[in-house]
């Protein structure tokens, strides 16, 4: 199932939300598949990506750590 999201990210920059981001890179891979990461402004991204494993990704992006560092980035992801 191919994604398409916008972050916004409201408490930080895109560079920070990249570096947190890219922390999990390798275990989304596990779940995603081409993914791209678009930069659209200091607060916003456009992220696309093929799902390989809904519920594992599910899982993953529900981990307290990544729920709680989304929290303090401000981090708002809607599915286009």
């Amino acid at each position: 199932m191919q994604v398409r999201a916008k972050i916004v990210i409201e408490h930080a920059t895109y560079d920070q939300w990249r570096d947190f981001y890219e922390s999990y890179e390798v275990e989304r891979s596990k779940f995603v598949s081409d993914e791209v990461i678009q930069k659209t402004s200091e607060h916003e991204a456009i992220v696309s990506f093929n799902v390989l494993d809904l519920d594992a990704l599910t899982a993953l992006t529900a981990r307290p750590e990544i729920r709680r560092e989304e929290e303090n980035l401000g981090i708002v992801t809607t599915i286009l």
